[in-house]
């Protein structure tokens, strides 16, 4: 790109405009703009938004690289021009960002080039420089955690001092899913409540804006903020967003106008409306889904509405952290790309929309920040948080490619990521102080696990009770494991680590499990302290789901599994790391059974005890809303995040029966287990080949496979064959 990065030199305006007037020399044959910006902008041609994407350019690890966008402006253009480039500070901010060194810092920067091809055949090309003017607009704050602020009564424009920016990262072009407004969702209800709050309900815990559309009074300011519930009394309560104010404020004009925030983003299910004029009513307002531009790849739907509901909270809970990155939560001062929620969910992602390119950008911030010694941060893009290193998190640099190799079969995300593995081995390796157990100065283990002692109590920390040994020497023979399979998909040796899972192995069951048992206190609800036993439910998961456990322990192992199950009410008691394999372990060794119950168990903590409680997405912690309906600590208490929703991959592989033999499904088993519960289940996958289609009921199965999968059928005692490009209907 010829253009320089420009700024402002003036520290105490939130937003600045770049206006740019030019004539055409002649009749234009093609007109092409390349934009980016460190913050966010909108382009504007003549007046006109040449497409419909939102904070753009993307996130990325704006220290190194910065994507860009080209647009086809040709149609827009006539005789006399003007660009208006509008910048803001976006996941610039502050705030949001930690300090480092050179131009990560307010203001925000831009740079664009527009090359316009006559039809007479010259060119010219106008770019960013130091002579580019930059004013003020009607934006009088804007920041990510706290809102906005526009007024253009009375508005001033000043003109603002431009400066050339050294910006050293890399221009690349867009590589990312395009964000878009995406579901409209109207008003449920709007009330004034006993202590004379103006609440609005619009029905879904979301992701996005408030678009206000009214003629008011001149001068007339209207100011509201979100929340995600509603206490015990019908009072609006946003303790839990901590410092992010999540505030949105406009003057108004007194003509008919519609308001939105261009350089922010709330999330929630209801706002407050301060000093709410008279004459607003609920159908001024609409709020506004954003997420990236996800094509959904399934659909589900069953005869138990609590279960549909539970399905509606993962796909939600899904594109509200899917806004670029995927992010931990939407709402408070946080949202940022922790890597544990990543891994535990990426199976679940893959099967509800197609997130090859969304992951794999993700994956190449992952891999720019991993540091020599192969240590990966805890969040990607980094943040202050980033330079933590945690077991289950670190190794998003394993997990998420090998899941994203089973739903797509693109070696190439296997040779991307290789070495990635390999280095972060390394270092699991060299951090050990004890043979083979890796060691970690900070701990997050089996996070918001229920076998801790103090749950109840709603604490702000909540590392499980599952040994940190343990989960530590479980990663490395997980990461060794993905090493070893992709390096046989792509033919290259992997015998030295075949032998070194070996010994890892080894190791694992001379420390954690003794006489056919887990060591240590039994992992009861409640009932541990921090990383206290290797008797847990994640315990007990993780030796059998991954074979770390010797195979003439795994009778008594899966026993102890199904009786602490049993111990704990028929719940879970598991946490981050356990959660996403609890039920698949009970399914695989013959306990489907027991799983279901898990499944609809109702009693917290349970998925639908939380469904009960009114969810529309998936919380960060089961005791979210207390049994009593208070709330647990606000430090650390999101209603929308999506790491407990990876129980949907078991559902998938499980209730409809679909599961993936060889990568992007070209071999399949097709298996549903019934539970009456569910009455019947209907869903449609679409793949690569071609849409697989499973129903079943009562009285009969109704399977579809296309051409070019080959699908092993098991349907109880009725039906066992193998099948491809044909629908079969089998009478129960």
């Amino acid at each position: 790109m010829l253009g320089k990065w420009i700024s402002i030199k003036e520290i105490d305006y939130y937003s600045y405009s770049l206006i740019k007037k030019f004539n055409l020399k002649s009749e234009v044959k093609k007109a092409i703009i390349k934009v980016s910006s460190l913050g966010w902008y909108h382009l504007y041609v003549n007046d006109k938004y040449p497409d419909q994407d939102v904070f753009k350019p993307g996130w990325t690890e704006l220290q190194l690289r910065v994507q860009y966008q080209i647009y086809d402006i040709s149609k827009y253009l006539r005789k006399n021009n003007t660009l208006k480039i509008m910048v803001a500070p976006g996941w610039m901010a502050p705030e949001f960002v930690a300090p480092i060194k050179g131009y990560i810092k307010y203001p925000a920067s831009l740079i664009y080039e527009l090359e316009i091809i006559y039809k007479n055949g010259k060119k010219e090309i106008i770019s960013s420089n130091e002579k580019d003017e930059l004013y003020s607009n009607f934006i009088e704050y804007t920041n990510i955690y706290n809102g906005e602020t526009q007024n253009k009564v009375n508005l001033r424009v000043d003109k603002l001092t431009t400066k050339l920016v050294n910006v050293k990262s890399k221009l690349v072009p867009q590589e990312g899913e395009r964000i878009l407004y995406q579901e409209r969702l109207k008003p449920l209800k709007m009330w004034k409540n006993d202590i004379g709050e103006t609440i609005i309900d619009f029905g879904q815990n979301h992701t996005g804006i408030v678009e206000i559309n009214v003629k008011g009074h001149k001068g007339d300011v209207i100011k509201l903020k979100p929340a995600e519930v509603l206490d015990n009394e019908g009072h609006f309560y946003d303790l839990n967003y901590r410092t992010a104010l999540s505030t949105y404020s406009y003057t108004l004009t007194g003509e008919q106008e519609t308001y939105r925030p261009l350089f922010s983003f709330m999330a929630g299910r209801y706002i407050k409306i301060f000093k709410c004029p008279s004459y607003l009513k609920k159908e001024n307002f609409t709020a506004i889904l954003i997420h990236s531009d996800l094509r959904k790849t399934n659909t589900f739907e069953c005869g138990n509405k609590k279960i549909n509901r539970l399905y509606k909270n993962v796909i939600y809970g899904q594109l509200s952290n899917y806004l670029d990155v995927p992010t931990d939560c939407p709402q408070r001062n946080e949202r940022l790309g922790w890597t544990a929620d990543t891994q535990v969910f990426t199976k679940t992602a893959c099967i509800n929309f197609d997130c090859k390119k969304f992951l794999n950008k993700w994956l190449k911030d992952l891999r720019l920040v991993q540091y020599k010694d192969g240590t990966v941060p805890s969040v990607i893009p980094t943040h202050d948080y980033g330079m933590r290193i945690g077991i289950g998190w670190g190794d998003a640099c394993a997990v998420v490619p090998y899941q994203l190799y089973q739903a797509y079969d693109d070696k190439k995300i296997i040779t991307d990521n290789i070495d990635c593995i390999k280095k972060w081995i390394n270092y699991l390796l060299n951090s050990c102080k004890e043979k083979y157990i890796p060691y970690f100065s900070h701990i997050w283990g089996d996070w918001c696990a229920m076998d801790r002692d103090d749950l109840l109590k709603g604490v702000g920390s909540c590392v499980g009770g599952t040994s940190e040994k343990l989960l530590n020497v479980a990663y490395l023979a997980i990461d060794l494991s993905i090493l070893i399979y992709f390096l046989k998909e792509i033919n290259k040796p992997y015998k030295q680590y075949e032998d070194l899972l070996k010994k890892v192995k080894v190791v694992y069951q001379k420390n954690f499990i003794k006489n056919g048992h887990m060591i240590g206190k039994k992992g009861l609800l409640f009932s541990l302290k921090v990383n206290e036993s290797c008797y847990t439910q994640t315990g007990l998961v993780y030796s059998l789901h991954f074979n770390l456990c010797k195979e003439s322990d795994r009778k008594s192992l899966l026993k102890d599994l199904v009786n602490l199950v049993h111990e704990c009410g028929d719940r879970l008691a598991t946490g981050f790391l356990g959660t996403p394999y609890l039920l698949e372990t009970l399914s695989e060794n013959g306990y489907s059974d027991l799983a279901y119950e898990i499944l609809f168990q109702e009693n917290y903590p349970s998925w639908l005890y939380s469904v009960n409680k009114g969810a529309t997405t998936i919380w960060e912690r089961y005791n979210g809303i207390k049994e009593d309906g208070t709330f647990s600590s606000w430090r650390m208490n999101s209603f929308n995040h999506y790491a407990y929703g990876a129980v949907y991959a078991w559902i998938f592989n499980n209730s409809v029966g679909i599961k993936i033999i060889k990568p992007g499904y070209k071999e399949i088993e097709i298996s549903p287990i019934i539970d009456k519960r569910l009455s019947y289940v209907k869903s449609i996958m679409k793949t690569s080949y071609g849409d697989i289609k499973v129903y079943w009921d009562k009285n009969k199965y109704q399977i579809t496979v296309p051409k070019g999968i080959k699908a092993y059928i098991k349907l109880e005692s009725l039906y066992n064959k193998v099948i491809t490009n044909k629908t079969i209907i089998v009478k129960r």
